[in-house]
């Protein structure tokens, strides 16, 4: 008694691609939407799916083993196939829920403020950082004047005033 090509086919699609199919389309379902690089986004979904399902296959394998005699640990029993079909499908339906298929391409992000200078402002900000904590450090280590510890204190509270407007200035323009 052989089995067919096509059925064979259909089994190993069943247990190996099904279920990690549904699953990543369920929990990843931004990366069935279309891509700038869609041979990358296809080879990466088929291995996630391939990997997740035999994790998947083995596991219900294992569970149907313990839960009660008859299961006789073999790819072909078609409790383990149900079990594969069922979670597949019901993957792939709330992946299409997400919109992992969808085939138009999901809204942009909002956008910044114009002229957004991001990384330079966090430089800006760490930069301060260092200058006020090497201030504090002499300010702590003594050995100082009178008027030198008035001129690092007068540094310092200058070093905070220019972070905390670089602060205020920054949420005003993410605010409008």
């Amino acid at each position: 008694m052989g089995v067919s090509p096509a059925a064979a086919i259909a089994g190993l699609a069943v247990l190996f691609l099904l279920p990690g199919l549904g699953l990543t389309a369920a929990l990843f379902p931004e990366r069935f939407r279309p891509a700038l690089d869609r041979a990358l986004a296809a080879v990466e979904v088929v291995a996630l799916s391939v990997i997740v399902s035999l994790s998947v296959t083995i596991l219900f394998g294992e569970l149907l083993q313990t839960a009660g005699p008859g299961f006789s640990a073999s790819w072909s029993d078609p409790r383990l196939e149900l079990l594969d079909l069922g979670l597949g499908l019901a993957g792939l339906g709330v992946g299409a829920v997400r919109g992992a298929f969808r085939r138009s391409v999901p809204a942009t992000p909002p956008e910044t403020p114009a002229g957004d200078r991001g990384w330079e402002t966090l430089r800006t900000f760490e930069r301060l950082d260092r200058e006020e904590r090497r201030i504090d450090r002499s300010l702590r280590g003594g050995g100082l004047g009178a008027g030198e510890r008035a001129d690092l204190e007068r540094r310092r509270e200058l070093i905070r005033a220019e972070r905390q407007s670089l602060r205020e200035r920054r949420e005003r323009e993410y605010a409008s």
